[in-house]
């Protein structure tokens, strides 16, 4: 699929997560529990076909099996910032044909060098999709409501043109 496609069609799946995503916060701690319990394991299944994390699996013995809790993350190893940023750029130079269809966005860098990764139109509708989620705690009504905010410094932008503080996201 193009990107030119994939990027319209961003909303769409940004629409189609948001439905998928609880509207309420539960409040039975039993069934959180569980489910959060279901919830980790899943995450863990998915992580373990990823090849960079198989290999922190296996460098612990761990399977995907022994992950059935919160509590059970702690099993894990740390993975530091040093082993997320060669993971990305060796993902990053694996993929050329990937790297217009790449959202790459960075953290801050406040404690030094900024973390960049990866991300597709489809993980960037699920992370807005969740985005919304939390704003429609408070309020908002994401078909009726607008919302501002501020232009990213990491997309390329003509060095001539300026560029606005805000933009309208409705």
């Amino acid at each position: 699929m193009s990107f030119v496609i994939e990027k319209k069609l961003k909303n769409v799946m940004t629409l189609y997560y948001l439905m998928k995503l609880d509207k309420k916060i539960p409040t039975d701690h039993e069934f959180i529990r569980k489910r959060q319990g279901k919830k980790v394991h899943e995450l863990m299944v998915s992580a373990y076909k990823i090849p960079f994390y198989r290999e922190r699996f296996d460098q612990c013995h761990l399977t995907p099996d022994d992950f059935h809790s919160a509590e059970d993350l702690q099993k894990f190893p740390v993975l530091t910032r040093a082993d997320l940023r060669a993971w990305m750029q060796k993902e990053y130079d694996a993929h050329p044909e990937m790297h217009e269809r790449w959202n790459v966005l960075s953290t801050s860098g406040s404690s030094g060098t900024p973390l960049k990764f990866l991300q597709t139109q489809r993980e960037s509708a699920c992370v807005d999709a969740n985005w919304i989620r939390v704003l429609m705690y408070a309020g908002y009504h994401p078909l009726r409501g607008k919302l501002f905010s501020f232009e990213t410094s990491h997309k390329h932008v003509d060095a001539k043109k300026e560029i606005p503080l805000f933009r309208s996201l409705d």
